[in-house]
């Protein structure tokens, strides 16, 4: 059993480093509104990482170290309640994106975007099936892909405005089960109901002498698909936490409808029907616990996803049914990985950092790595954790209108903040 040290004044240093660390996540992004934002990447959503705040702070790792109900739909398998009957959380936070594009074609550098966002990734419940707690039951809403974003690029020597605006996700409801076989090893099952809106308008406006030319483009697309995920846990001696994952392949529904408008009237309109093979899922993690007095862990995940066999075909165009040809795929397989670190320096208070790395399905030269922080305390029978994440790539992006081929060079930042109350009982 590891020994905690006791420190004097314990609650007054709890106090100091919350009031720290939420003074520092507040202000920062006031100074500093990074964030993400792209044409070209994540086409199918961007993944969300992070479901809870412990697993944002810890470089999003949690595949063999999730103590919170995302455990649901990250690893069912740690669906482990401990000497608690039930847990239910509850998590949410503000995301900002921000990027610069450097117009090689008008010679300047500037801001396209600087938005802010609220997401509300996961809400969850964990409940003992059974006496021994060797059975848990858990339901849960999780967003699974992000669309927003806001993009704006001004060309003031040819007097044009080109925007887009984008919104919506992917979210899953979520039922699973755990079993404890062993106190070396459990397994876990969870089924994975999706839905979900991705709303697109793009702007073309034009300014002449005999006034502004406006174009729009609106394109509007209802997704559905279900999934599954197993999980498998394995523990050796309070040392080596060892857990790992499989998440089905689905075809990912699709429901298009899109208008084009030129001066407020309406020239096309079309709607069509397809089907996007979205990839399974392999992905392992370690969890090493060193023998200190500080209850510290190391954590390391690595996701394999196969997007390379993700195939599409169209089903109807139209309303008029067409045969099933599947088309190529054009992403690339990818393998992400995340690191984290915990300690305890403190009774009941929980100090983290993480670092991850994620290539992109869309341009497979492209990765986001971010870095992050956070802090997690325990008050009676309620938990809260905050995390924090900064993330950063640069990347050669198409520009919104087609007037002008190339590309741009573009720096792409994000800051996001995550905050989950968690009550056990």
């Amino acid at each position: 059993m590891v020994t905690k040290i006791k420190l004097k004044n314990t609650s007054e240093k709890l106090k100091g480093w919350g009031l720290l660390f939420l003074v520092t996540c507040y202000l920062l992004p006031v100074t500093c509104l990074y964030g993400y934002s792209a044409l070209d990447s994540w086409q199918w959503g961007e993944p969300q990482r992070g479901l809870s705040a412990r697993s944002l702070a810890l470089g999003s790792a949690g595949i063999s170290s999730t103590l919170d109900a995302s455990s649901l739909i990250v690893n069912p398998a740690l669906m482990d309640l401990g000497e608690s009957r039930g847990l239910f959380s509850v998590t949410g936070g503000p995301l900002w994106f921000f990027d610069k594009r450097d117009h090689s074609y008008v010679g300047t550098n500037y801001v396209t975007t600087d938005n802010l966002y609220f997401q509300f990734p996961s809400a969850s419940l964990l409940w003992a099936a059974s006496k021994k707690n060797d059975i848990v039951l858990g339901f849960g809403f999780f967003s699974d892909l992000n669309f927003d974003y806001h993009l704006e690029e001004k060309n003031s020597s040819a007097l044009t405005t080109d925007r887009v605006d984008v919104e919506g996700g992917f979210h899953n409801w979520v039922l699973g089960a755990n079993w404890k076989a062993a106190p070396w090893f459990s397994m876990g099952l969870s089924y994975l109901w999706g839905t979900g809106k991705r709303e697109m308008d793009l702007y073309l406006s034009t300014t002449t002498t005999t006034g502004t030319l406006i174009s729009k483009t609106s394109d509007y697309l209802d997704l559905s698909g279900n999934t599954a995920v197993l999980g498998f846990d394995f523990s050796y001696e309070d040392l080596v936490n060892v857990g790992m994952y499989w998440r089905s392949g689905f075809d990912m529904k699709v429901k298009e409808k899109s208008c084009s408008i030129r001066n407020n009237t309406v020239i096309s309109t079309a709607s069509a029907e397809y089907v996007r093979e979205f990839p399974y899922q392999m992905g392992a993690g370690i969890t090493y616990y060193f023998d200190d007095d500080f209850d510290s862990k190391l954590i390391f995940d690595m996701i394999y996803s196969a997007w390379s066999g993700s195939k599409y075909w169209q089903t109807k165009s139209n309303g008029a049914s067409l045969p099933k040809t599947k088309i190529d795929p054009v992403f690339g397989s990818v393998t992400e990985y995340h690191l984290g670190f915990e300690h305890t320096p403190f009774e009941r208070t929980f100090l983290r950092y993480g670092f991850s790395y994620i290539p992109d399905y869309s341009i497979g030269s492209d990765a986001q790595t971010s870095v992050s922080l956070g802090i997690g305390m325990f008050v009676q029978q309620v938990v809260v954790d905050i995390g924090a994440e900064y993330s950063f790539r640069d990347v050669s992006q198409k520009r919104i209108s087609q007037i002008y081929s190339g590309f741009d060079s573009i720096m792409e930042r994000r800051q996001r903040i995550l905050v989950t109350v968690g009550y056990r009982w």
